[in-house]
């Protein structure tokens, strides 16, 4: 394992993708650094946990929505629960309740369809499943995804801009978050689009203005895997790495998503300098770091 090669324990979680004992003795050394906070591991379980062998896969959220059947959409990602938390994760990057406006996006079956009441019902129920356990050791954060747009980019490609006028995304695109948001999901991650120009990982008015601030989400964003440096590399809105980690973090980002290698270089010392500098406030780093904290000790 990386981690234990590198000596350097001192990360805040993980994409889990390993069996069981392998997640114990990364969670063990959680204990190595200096406040003991245990690490939160998360996985891709859209429909079922699918990444071990004799775990169960269930149909996708395209086939669940049509079922128009609430329970059975709670029982399976009850189900799912189980299955996380038997392989020592405690976080899942799902449901994903885009609302597709092009049915050429490559993702359409990840999502609960067209219509926002029933991607709403849908996630509402899929919340409910991971999340509402008396034993919190039963309990798995949900993470809908991805916020917003992206099943209305432009000619159906991920990561393409998304033309959406603001009533087209408080009407039709938002309601699934804000559903989500009043089930009590724990965390969000924003989508790889722009929204009218403007990237979702780097818009104020969408991650604090809209979702923090107007529809109370109390929880955290997560950004998608290598969203941050597409600022740069996609967006052309970022003009270096930190320059990127700052326009994200200003606009409400929480935390950047470890994907392999030592992945923390591209956040933690640019955050760090620009802190030093004046350009992140201390308190932007401490109200990300409480909204992680509460999460985890959920």
């Amino acid at each position: 394992m990386c981690i234990r090669d590198r000596g350097v324990p001192d990360y805040g979680a993980w994409i889990g993708d390993a069996k069981p004992d392998v997640m114990n003795e990364l969670q063990k050394l959680s204990e190595q650094t200096r406040l003991k906070i245990p690490y939160l591991i998360g996985v891709d379980a859209a429909h079922g946990y699918a990444v071990l062998p004799g775990k169960t896969v269930f149909p996708s959220a395209i086939s669940m929505a049509a079922t128009f059947n609430r329970d059975l959409v709670k029982d399976m990602y009850a189900a799912s629960a189980s299955e996380i938390r038997s392989a020592g994760n405690q976080w899942t990057f799902a449901p994903c309740i885009d609302i597709v406006h092009d049915a050429r996006w490559g993702r359409t079956g990840e999502t609960y369809g067209e219509d926002p009441y029933l991607a709403g019902e849908m996630v509402k129920n899929a919340i409910s499943g991971l999340q509402d356990w008396e034993d919190p050791q039963k309990r798995v954060a949900a993470c809908p995804k991805h916020l917003l747009g992206g099943g209305a980019s432009v000619g159906g490609c991920n990561h393409a801009p998304a033309e959406l006028s603001e009533r087209m995304v408080r009407s039709y695109f938002l309601p699934p978050f804000q559903a989500a948001i009043e089930a009590g999901c724990m965390t969000i991650m924003p989508g790889h689009n722009e929204v009218d120009g403007m990237p979702a990982h780097a818009s104020k008015w969408l991650l604090t203005d809209v979702v923090k601030d107007e529809l109370g989400f109390q929880g955290f964003y997560i950004s998608d895997m290598g969203d941050v440096e597409n600022l740069r590399n996609i967006h052309n809105v970022a003009t270096d790495q930190k320059d990127a980690v700052r326009q994200a973090f200003q606009a409400g980002l929480d935390m950047h998503m470890y994907y392999g290698g030592d992945s923390t270089r591209l956040m933690r010392p640019w955050l760090e300098e620009l802190v030093k500098e004046g350009k992140i406030t201390e308190e932007c780093v401490n109200n990300a770091v409480r909204r992680i904290l509460r999460i985890k000790f959920e």
